[in-house]
C-alpha cells in the first residue's frame, strides 16, 4: 500500500502491470550490468536514484514493489529516496516507449502479439488514472483523447507517463536535494520547514543487503513483477 495523492492504495489491473513491468526490466539490466553482461549501469535521470549503488537500487525497487504492488499493513515512509525510485520507474517506462519509437516501430503497435509499452501506458490512462491526468491537457497538442498506441509524438508520451506518475507520487521534493545541499544548515531547514518537508526527508539512507543477502532481494522483487496480474 502507497500514500499517494489521493490516499493510500494498491496498485491494480494495468497500473499495476505498467509499474511491474517496469521494475522487473531495471532488475533484470542492474542484474545483467553487476554480472557483466552489459556494459554501464542505466540511468533514469534521477539523481537520487542515479547516485545509489546496484545494490542500494535493488533493495529499493524491491520495497518500492512492495509496497505499491501488494496489500500491506502500512505504508513505505515517504522520503527522497523512496519518491526517486518510483520517478526512476516511470522514467524506465518513458526510455522504453523512446526506444520502441525509435528502434522498433513498424508502423502497427502489437504486430508481434505482445503489448507494447504505449499499448500499456494508454489502457493505464484509460483504466482509471484519466481524472488525475486530464487537467494537464487542455492543450491541444496534447490532445491525449486522440492518442493512439501507434502515436510517434515522444512529447505526448512523455507528458503522459509524467501525469501516471504524479497519480502515485506525493510530490517531487526529492528533485530539491542538490538545491538544499548547497544552502547553509540554517536556511536549508528553514527552506524545509516552509515547503513542509520532514526533517528526514532527504537524510534517509536506501538499504545496502551485502553480497550474501543480494540474491534474495532479487528473488523476492522478481517473486512480484513476474505474479500474475490481479
Amino acid at each position: 500500500m502507497w500514500q499517494t495523492p489521493d490516499g493510500d492504495r494498491t496498485l491494480h489491473s494495468s497500473e499495476a502491470q505498467l509499474v511491474r513491468n517496469s521494475i522487473g526490466m531495471m532488475i533484470d539490466e542492474l542484474v545483467a550490468c553487476s554480472r557483466g553482461w552489459a556494459h554501464g549501469p542505466p540511468e533514469y535521470s534521477v539523481a537520487a536514484f542515479d547516485e545509489l549503488t546496484w545494490t542500494q537500487q535493488v533493495a529499493m525497487l524491491s520495497e518500492v514493489a512492495r509496497y505499491l504492488l501488494t496489500d500491506t499493513v502500512d505504508t513505505l515512509p515517504l522520503t527522497a529516496v523512496t519518491e526517486a525510485t518510483v520517478a526512476a520507474v516511470f522514467e524506465n517506462v518513458r526510455l522504453q516507449i523512446e526506444i520502441e519509437i525509435d528502434h522498433f516501430d513498424n508502423g502497427s503497435a502489437g504486430a508481434s502479439g505482445h503489448q507494447t509499452w504505449r499499448e500499456l501506458v494508454l489502457e493505464t490512462y484509460q483504466g482509471g488514472s484519466a481524472d488525475a491526468v486530464d487537467f494537464k491537457f487542455q492543450d491541444d497538442k496534447y490532445d491525449v483523447e486522440h492518442l493512439t498506441a501507434d502515436g510517434c509524438d515522444i512529447s505526448q508520451w512523455e507528458l503522459l507517463v509524467e501525469c501516471l506518475a504524479d497519480s502515485i507520487l506525493s510530490c517531487r521534493d526529492f528533485e530539491m536535494a542538490d538545491t538544499l545541499i548547497d544552502e547553509a544548515p540554517d536556511r536549508a531547514e528553514a527552506m524545509k520547514s516552509v515547503l513542509g518537508i520532514h526533517p528526514d526527508y532527504f537524510t534517509s539512507v536506501a538499504p545496502d543487503p551485502p553480497d550474501t543477502e543480494i540474491d534474495r532481494v532479487i528473488d523476492a522483487v522478481r517473486a512480484i513483477t513476474h505474479a500474475k496480474p490481479r
